[in-house]
């Protein structure tokens, strides 16, 4: 069977990534050592996002529980205009505190 053939662009975009991912140089490297590191880098990524997705995932369903949970223990929670009108109220009576 023959051996791969990197193009120019290809093995210089290969060579810049493993230069900017390494401590060693690139050049020190051989191809086969760049695309195994490449090859590396891609498995531990993919696991990571794994792992972010779930966590994702899991909060997600714990911002529904606590969402269901809020909704059924209090009633509809308040819309922007009674958060806004609480708001305006606080800072009324805080600017009549001041003035006395």
């Amino acid at each position: 069977m023959p051996r791969p053939q990197l193009d120019e662009d290809t093995y210089d975009r290969l060579a810049a990534l493993v230069d900017a991912r390494t401590k060693v140089p690139a050049e020190h490297l051989t191809t086969d050592d760049k695309i195994t590191f490449l090859l590396d880098a891609l498995d531990e990524a993919d696991t990571h996002i794994e792992r972010l997705s779930a966590r994702v995932d899991s909060l997600e369903d714990e911002l529904e529980d606590a969402r269901a949970a809020t909704d059924s223990d209090s009633g509809p929670a308040p819309g922007l205009d009674e958060i806004a009108g609480g708001d305006l109220g606080l800072a009324n009576d805080l600017g009549r505190s001041r003035r006395r």
